[in-house]
């Protein structure tokens, strides 16, 4: 059986080929993003104790949130589009007496995120080798770099990202697309 070791005609997934698509952010924040890390999913585990014999039962299925890392350009501004995107999710300061008092919540957050899809590439942007859509995501943290004296690091902003289940879409052995856990049957 070939594989990528002994094939010259198959290569194996790059991790720095990829493309992060953002859609809150402009151009969907794909030519300022450093990192992300790809969907996770666990099965909680059930156990059944008969007699002296523990039996155990896969359970429910939860997904872990994601990392998004960006670098902060000047324009367009992330950090700007960042407190924009916590003021579209539904939160307002206090103190302002004709501003109307609403706080975060689902409908707004996963709105002002809009969609979220992870695409890893290969040779070309053409090229691509697997796309995970994040389904109801919205921004759990944002954390914003350290500034030093001390460093010539780019400024970045780290996203943790909440989601409620990811769609995997890839390519069969012919070429053909496949689309695991999705809602639409017929992608």
């Amino acid at each position: 059986m070939a594989n990528f070791w002994t094939s010259p005609n198959r290569d194996p997934k790059r991790a720095y080929r990829f493309l992060i698509n953002l859609a809150a952010f402009d151009g969907g924040a794909q030519w300022y993003a450093k990192s992300v890390t790809k969907p996770k999913f666990s099965v909680t585990n059930q156990e059944h104790k008969y007699i002296n014999h523990t039996f155990n039962y896969p359970g429910r299925v939860t997904w872990d949130p994601i990392t998004v890392t960006i670098v902060d350009p000047v324009d367009p501004n992330a950090a700007r589009q960042a407190a924009e995107l916590l003021e579209a999710s539904g939160y307002t300061i206090p103190g302002n007496e004709n501003a109307q008092i609403t706080t975060v919540n689902k409908k707004d957050a996963t709105s002002a995120l809009k969609r979220v899809e992870i695409i890893q590439i290969g040779e070309t942007d053409d090229d691509v080798l697997e796309k995970w859509v994040l389904n109801n995501a919205w921004v759990e943290s944002a954390t914003f770099s350290e500034l030093s004296y001390e460093s010539e690091d780019l400024s970045t902003i780290e996203f943790s990202i909440r989601y409620d289940w990811a769609e995997l879409e890839t390519k069969d052995a012919t070429g053909d697309l496949q689309t695991f856990f999705t809602t639409n049957p017929n992608s």
